[in-house]
């Protein structure tokens, strides 16, 4: 019995889900401990310099992290070392750039903003190690590394929690520089990594690279405006209060859903992928629409479940912050429905068409912000909830529309 325990805690599957546990832990640790440590003037602060730097993230290293999480296999093959040493170039470039930029802003930006390139770093060297262990079903070393990004959470929230609102900055910046070390160390151990007198940028790698990614890139800019631009405009016309309030409620209504929905897809991804290599593509996408079957089975539930865990629990656990069950009702029916997406954007990301969900998305996100411009100063929060479902709505229904292969859904 004992033995069969033993086996089964050190199984690929166990240690898997060990790891996306950690991780995904983490996450809503973030989500949900923050706004308790922190005032909501400090909230709102954290909350507007966070998005920031993921959207440099994106447009720095965004190209690079899907094309490394597709083609992991390639990137970790003991044969050839082109792809490593390309991507050991860019990330040692754009790292001391990044570094150099936060010295010089630093000494003319008297605001929280200057930490924007630290973070940057430190988010792009965590995202990517992850995503590649995960893809490479490294699954022993996708715990250990889960953890210690855990470990650097917990410091950061530990010194928000003792220390005063007024040095935010100082915790972001000692929290950005633990995850830049620990990044470095992984990358390193993974053997991702490699140092050279005279390191190589091979231009067909980064061509092939460019083509897949930068689709991506744009993908990611257009869910950036969808997710986060509300609350940037909402600052504009509301009180901090109900900005805070806001965030807040989207940050638990939109993470109730999204956070799972990343669980369930870190499971499926590696998995379609593999049979991608050894089956054929119909056999990935025949599996991929098999469970947005079941999705679509529970979507109701699903929906009624997160909105009766979301209402309760921010009413009780956040009683300093204002409080709107409309806008945590509306921003959870947005993410249910773009939890769709996840399905449907799998068959243009398996054949290289990554510019669908880009279209899809962008024009998602063109006409979230002519909604935020109109129904803000109407509605505040409330008309920004209703213009994140309204995009949502219609970017999903351009991707499906453009499928190629017709699977039923059971």
């Amino acid at each position: 019995m004992n033995l069969s325990l033993f086996r089964f805690f050190r199984a690929p599957a166990s240690l898997a889900l060990a790891g996306r546990g950690v991780q995904y832990a983490t996450q809503f640790g973030l989500v949900l401990i923050v706004p308790k440590v922190m005032v909501p003037e400090a909230y709102v602060q954290f909350s507007l310099v966070m998005p920031l730097a993921f959207l440099g993230m994106t447009l720095v290293y965004g190209w690079l992290a899907g094309s490394m999480f597709r083609h992991v296999h390639e990137l970790l093959a003991a044969s050839d070392t082109r792809f490593r040493q390309t991507v050991t170039f860019y990330y040692g470039v754009t790292a001391i750039s990044l570094v150099l930029g936060y010295l010089v802003t630093s000494f003319y930006v008297d605001s929280i903003y200057h930490l924007v390139p630290m973070i940057l770093l430190a988010a792009a060297l965590k995202a990517g190690i992850l995503r590649i262990l995960n893809g490479a079903e490294r699954y022993r070393f996708f715990l250990v590394a889960n953890l210690g990004f855990a470990v650097s959470l917990v410091i950061f929230l530990l010194m928000c929690w003792r220390g005063r609102q007024e040095d935010i900055a100082q915790f972001l910046l000692i929290y950005a520089l633990i995850d830049i070390v620990l990044g470095l160390a992984f990358w390193k151990l993974a053997g991702v990594f490699v140092f050279s007198p005279r390191p190589k940028f091979d231009k067909a790698v980064v061509k092939r690279y460019l083509h897949y990614g930068i689709p991506l890139v744009m993908n990611n800019i257009a869910v950036w405006v969808v997710s986060m631009s509300d609350r940037y405009m909402l600052s504009f016309w509301e009180t901090p209060t109900r900005v805070a309030d806001y965030i807040l409620s989207y940050q638990l209504g939109g993470s109730v859903i999204t956070i799972p929905m990343a669980f369930v897809m870190a499971v499926v991804f590696p998995k379609a992928i593999r049979l991608d290599r050894d089956e054929g593509q119909d056999a990935a996408l025949k599996y991929i629409y098999a469970v947005l079957g079941l999705y679509l089975r529970y979507i109701t539930l699903i929906l009624i479940l997160a909105c009766a865990i979301v209402i309760p629990f921010k009413f009780y656990f956040y009683p300093e912050y204002e409080f709107n069950p409309l806008i945590i009702i509306i921003i959870v029916l947005a993410h249910v429905i773009y939890g769709l997406s996840q399905f449907y954007n799998k068959e243009f990301e398996l054949d290289g068409r990554t510019l669908v969900i880009t279209r899809g998305i962008g024009l998602g996100g063109g006409l979230n912000i002519a909604l935020n411009l109109l129904l803000i100063p109407v509605w505040g929060g409330v008309g920004a909830a209703m213009a994140t479902l309204i995009a949502y709505c219609v970017s999903v229904y351009y991707v499906r529309s453009a499928r190629s292969h017709k699977f039923s859904i059971t």
